[in-house]
C-alpha cells in the first residue's frame, strides 16, 4: 500500500501558510536568505545578481506565528477543535530575513526534464513511495504531452525534488549557483 504523502506531513505545518494570509499588511515586508556581509554594497545598489534571469527581494522583518490566547480562536475559525495543532505557531515573533535573489521565471517542464535526464532518481516510477502522493509528475503520461508543454510551467513536484533540482545535485542541466527554495517567511 502505498504512503500518502500529505497524511504524514503534521496538518500544523499545512496551517503555518494559512495563518500567514490572517497578517495585516503592515506587518509584511519582503525578505531574504542569507546575503553575506560581502554582498551588502551590491545589494544596496541592485546588483550583484547571479544574471539576467533573476531579481533582488529586499531584507525585511515580520512578525510571525500566533499567542498562545489566540489558539482557541484559530479551532473555531479553521473548524479545527485540536489545540496541539496550533500550539507549534506559538508565540508571536519576529523573523528578520536578509536580501535574496529569485529566478524572475517559473521552472519549465523541458528544464525539469533535463534535471530528470540527468538525475533518473528523480523521474516519474522511480521517487519512493515515502515521499510521492501519487501526483508526482503525473502530466508527463507520454512524450507527445510533453513536448506539446515543455514551456509551461512544471507542476506536480514535490519539495524533495524541487529541493533536489534547486541544489543542482551537482548535475550540469541546469546552470551553476547556489540555489535555495525560499522559506515560508520569504513569501511574505
Amino acid at each position: 500500500m502505498q504512503s500518502n504523502f500529505m497524511n504524514m506531513m503534521p496538518l500544523s505545518k499545512v496551517l503555518v501558510v494559512v495563518l500567514f494570509a490572517w497578517a495585516p499588511a503592515s506587518c509584511l515586508a519582503q525578505v531574504e536568505t542569507g546575503a553575506g556581509a560581502a554582498n551588502k554594497a551590491d545589494f544596496a545598489k541592485g546588483s550583484g545578481s547571479p544574471d539576467d534571469s533573476m531579481v533582488l527581494m529586499r531584507g525585511g522583518s515580520i512578525q510571525m506565528g500566533i499567542d498562545a490566547a489566540e489558539i482557541s480562536q484559530f479551532e473555531k475559525i479553521f473548524g479545527i477543535p485540536d489545540p496541539q495543532l496550533f500550539q507549534d505557531e506559538a508565540p508571536k515573533h519576529r523573523v528578520t530575513v536578509d536580501h535574496f535573489y529569485i529566478d524572475k521565471y517559473l521552472v519549465t517542464n523541458k528544464q525539469f526534464k533535463s534535471f530528470t535526464d540527468a538525475n533518473p532518481e528523480w523521474q516519474p516510477g522511480r521517487v519512493p513511495p515515502q515521499l510521492d502522493n501519487g501526483n508526482y509528475l503525473k502530466h508527463w503520461t507520454t512524450p507527445a504531452a510533453l513536448a506539446t508543454k515543455a514551456n509551461h510551467p512544471t507542476v506536480n513536484v514535490n519539495w524533495y525534488a524541487a529541493m533536489a533540482y534547486c541544489s543542482g545535485l551537482g548535475s550540469d542541466c541546469h546552470r551553476k549557483r547556489s540555489g535555495n527554495l525560499p522559506l515560508v517567511v520569504a513569501w511574505m
